[in-house]
C-alpha cells in the first residue's frame, strides 16, 4: 500500500495534469513531493513504473529534467484501494485517503458503496454461520475504561463489554442480580454483602473472584481525583473481599441507594492484574465479564465479538462492528437492505432510501424519548459578566426553548425546565404556550447585571455544536458577544480548577441513564455542574445529597432532588434548554431490537431469522 500512497500524493501533487500526457519533472521536485531523499525517489519512481500506473523517462545527468506520464485511472485504483482497506478493518487510514486524495466521484461511489456494507450480514466460515451487524457512528469512541466513562456512546460500548455486581430495571424500578446473584444489608443500611455467582469467567479465561470486585471499587474510590464516579463511593469507609465470593462494603453513613450505585457502568467490575498493570493503556485494550469481547479497537473501527462463555449465555449476534466515521456527514451512508438495524446517533433518522420495499409497512421507527437534555452551566469560579445572577437571567428569558425547537429540527422534543421531562409534558399540556419574553425585560436586567459588551466565552462539544451556534446568533441579537470552542475532549478532574478558567459557560447533554443517580451525580461530579454551583450553596448541596441517600422512601427522596434543583433555578446558574429524543429504524424482520438506557440499540438482544425466512417479509 506503501506504493499507493506514493501514486496518490503524486497525482495530487499534479492534479492538472492529464493521464497519457508526457510532462518535465526533476528527481529533486519529486523530492519535496514525498520529503524523501533523491536516492528513495528512483525507487518508488521504478516501484509504480513496474505497477504500470506512470511511464518514465528519466534525463541524462544530475539535475536533469526527465518526464512523467500517468498511465492509470487514478480514481478506479483509489477506489478500489479505499475498499481493500475498509474490508481489512484500517477503517480510519481508508477514510483518511478518500478525504485527502478522493474527487467528489470518487467519494459519492464509496459513500454508496460503504452504505451496501452497513447491515446484517451472514457469513459462512467452516459450515457455520456468522451473524454480524455492521453500522456508522458520527463521533469518536473517547474511552473503554469503564471508571472514565463520559459520554453515553462509551457508557453503551462498555455495557456490553463489561457486568456490574448488580442491574437497575428502568421499567420495573428494581435492582437485579448480574454479577452478584444475592446481596443483603445491615438494617441501618450501613454495611453491604454481595455474593458473587460461580464460574463467572472474564475475556481472557480467568474466574471472576471477590478480589477483582474489590480492586475495581477501590480504585475508584481511592482515586477520586481521577475517576469522576469516586463520588459514589465517598461514604464507603471499606471495601474488602470476605473470601473467593463475598464482598463486603461498609460505609460511614446509611446509604439505601448503594446498590444503585453499584449498577451504573462506571463500576463495572474488572480484571486486577490487567487494570493494574496496563494503566491508563486498559482503556485501548480492555477486557472484562460481559457478552462481547473487543476484537479490534482503533479510531475507525470497534468491533465486538460474542463471547461463548458468558455466564448468561452467548449473545445470538457472532459480531458487531462500528465504524466510527466522525469526519463524514450524517446521511449520506444510506441503508439499502431489509437486513438492518441503524441507530441514530441520537439524532432523528431519515427513512431510509431502500429499493422494492414499502418503508410504511416494512420499517419500524422505534423511539426513545428524551434520552439527553442540553443544559448551559455557567461558571461562577471565574470573574466575567457570568458571575452576576441578572446576566445570567437576562440569558435565561433570551434563549426562547420553543424557537431553539422550531429552528433546529425534530430531534429536539420539547423545553426544558428541570431533569424531569414528565414534569415539563405535564406543564405543557396543562398550559398555554408561554409568551415570548420582552426585549426590554432582556435589556433591564442586562443593564442591572453592569455588561458592557464583554466576549462571553462557550465551551461545547461537537454534538452540541448546532445550539452553541444557535445561541450565539441569539446573543447577538441582543448585544452579546460570544466566543465558542468546540471540543470533545472529556473534561478532567485533576485539573478541574486550572479548566475552570477557561470557559465561562458550558453546554453539555445531560443523559437521565438511571434515574435519582444521575441527578446526584449532575451535583457531584467535578465535570459537570460543578463550576455552576458557588461556595453558598455548596452545604445545601451536599446536605441534600445525604439526605437523598438515606430515604428509603421514593417520594420523600423525589422532595429533596426537588429541593436541590430549586437551588439551581433560584440562582440560575445551570440553564435547563431542551429535551431530545433518538430514533432507531429496523425492518419488521429483525428481531429483539431494543433501546436501552443511552439510547443505543442494546447489541444482546438482536437476532436475525434465516434468509429464507426474512424473505418472506419482502413484497
Amino acid at each position: 500500500m506503501h506504493n499507493a500512497q506514493h501514486f496518490f500524493e503524486l497525482r495530487a501533487h499534479y492534479r492538472e495534469q492529464p493521464d497519457r500526457i508526457p510532462f518535465p519533472v526533476t528527481v529533486e521536485k519529486l523530492a519535496e513531493v514525498w520529503y524523501c531523499t533523491p536516492r528513495y525517489v528512483k525507487k518508488i519512481v521504478r516501484d509504480l513504473t513496474e505497477q504500470g500506473w506512470i511511464e518514465w523517462r528519466a534525463g541524462r545527468g544530475r539535475g536533469h529534467t526527465s518526464q512523467l506520464a500517468f498511465t492509470t485511472d487514478e480514481n478506479e485504483l483509489l477506489a478500489t484501494a479505499i475498499m481493500r482497506k475498509m474490508e481489512q478493518g484500517q477503517i480510519k487510514e481508508a477514510m483518511d485517503w478518500m478525504n485527502r486524495f478522493g474527487t467528489p466521484a470518487v467519494q459519492e461511489r464509496l459513500m454508496d458503496w460503504l452504505s451496501g456494507e452497513m447491515g446484517f450480514s451472514r457469513r459462512h466460515v467452516a459450515d457455520d454461520a456468522k451473524d454480524t451487524l455492521r453500522f456508522p457512528v458520527h463521533r469518536a469512541l473517547e474511552t473503554l475504561d469503564p471508571a472514565l466513562a463520559y459520554y453515553a456512546f462509551d457508557s453503551h460500548i462498555i455495557s456490553q463489554v463489561f457486568n456490574t455486581l448488580v442491574e437497575y430495571d428502568p421499567d420495573t424500578r428494581e435492582i437485579k442480580p448480574c454479577l452478584a446473584h444475592a446481596w443483603s444489608c445491615s438494617p441501618d443500611a450501613s454495611a453491604w454483602t454481595f455474593h458473587l455467582g460461580k464460574h463467572i469467567l472474564f475475556h481472557h479465561g480467568r474466574e471472576l473472584t471477590a478480589a477483582d470486585a474489590a480492586f475495581s471499587l477501590n480504585r475508584i474510590r481511592l482515586n477520586a481525583e481521577r475517576y469522576a464516579a469516586a463520588w459514589m463511593l465517598q461514604d464507603v469507609d471499606a471495601i474488602d473481599a470476605v473470601d473467593s465470593r463475598t464482598v463486603r462494603l461498609t460505609l460511614a453513613r446509611p446509604n439505601v441507594l448503594l446498590p444503585r450505585f453499584l449498577s451504573t457502568v462506571a463500576m463495572s467490575i474488572v480484571p486486577e492484574e490487567l487494570a493494574r498493570a496496563s494503566g491508563d493503556a486498559f482503556a485501548r485494550q480492555p477486557v472484562g465479564t460481559g457478552p462481547f469481547r473487543i476484537a479490534q479497537l482503533d479510531e475507525g473501527i470497534c468491533a465486538l465479538e460474542s463471547f461463548p462463555r458468558h455466564f448468561r449465555g452467548s449473545p445470538l449476534l457472532d459480531r458487531v462492528e462500528v465504524y466510527i466515521l466522525p469526519g463524514i456527514e450524517e446521511g449520506r451512508i444510506r441503508q439499502p437492505d431489509w437486513n438492518a438495524v441503524l441507530p441514530s446517533d441520537g439524532r432523528s433518522l431519515q427513512q431510509p432510501s431502500t429499493a422494492g420495499i414499502d418503508a410504511s409497512q416494512d420499517w419500524h421507527d422505534l423511539e426513545a424519548r428524551c434520552i439527553c437534555c442540553s443544559v448551559l452551566a455557567f461558571n461562577l469560579r471565574k470573574d466575567g459578566p457570568q458571575r452576576h445572577r441578572s446576566f445570567r437571567r437576562a440569558m435565561n428569558r433570551l434563549l426562547d426553548r420553543e424557537r431553539m425547537i422550531a429552528e433546529l429540527g425534530d430531534s429536539l422534543i420539547m423545553p426544558a425546565e428541570g431533569f424531569q421531562p414528565a414534569v415539563m409534558a405535564e406543564r405543557m399540556a396543562a398550559t398555554d404556550r408561554r409568551p415570548a419574553e420582552e426585549a426590554g425585560t432582556i435589556r433591564r436586567l442586562l443593564h442591572e447585571s453592569g455588561y458592557t459588551g464583554e466576549t462571553l466565552r462557550l465551551s461545547s462539544n461537537a454534538y452540541h455544536e448546532a445550539e452553541a451556534r444557535w445561541i450565539i446568533a441569539r446573543c447577538r441579537e441582543h448585544g452579546i458577544r460570544v466566543e465558542l470552542t468546540i471540543t470533545n475532549e472529556v473534561p478532567r478532574l485533576a485539573d478541574h480548577e486550572a479548566s475552570d478558567a477557561s470557559f465561562d459557560c458550558r453546554l453539555f447533554g445531560y443523559v437521565p441513564i438511571h434515574p435519582e443517580i444521575t441527578e446526584l451525580g449532575a451535583y457531584m461530579q467535578h465535570n459537570y455542574f460543578a463550576s455552576a454551583i458557588d461556595e453558598t450553596m455548596l452545604p445545601h448541596v451536599r446536605d441534600g445529597v445525604r439526605a437523598v441517600c438515606a430515604e428509603p422512601d421514593p417520594h420523600a427522596r423525589a422532595r429533596h432532588l426537588g429541593k436541590l434543583e430549586s437551588l439551581l433555578q433560584d440562582n440560575a446558574s445551570v440553564l435547563f434548554l431542551v429535551h431530545k429524543k433518538n430514533n432507531t429504524q429496523y425492518h419488521q424482520a429483525v428481531r429483539g431490537v431494543q433501546i436501552n438506557s443511552y439510547g443505543w440499540v442494546d447489541f444482546r438482544q438482536i437476532w436475525f431469522p434465516s434468509q429464507a425466512l426474512a424473505a418472506s417479509f419482502l413484497p
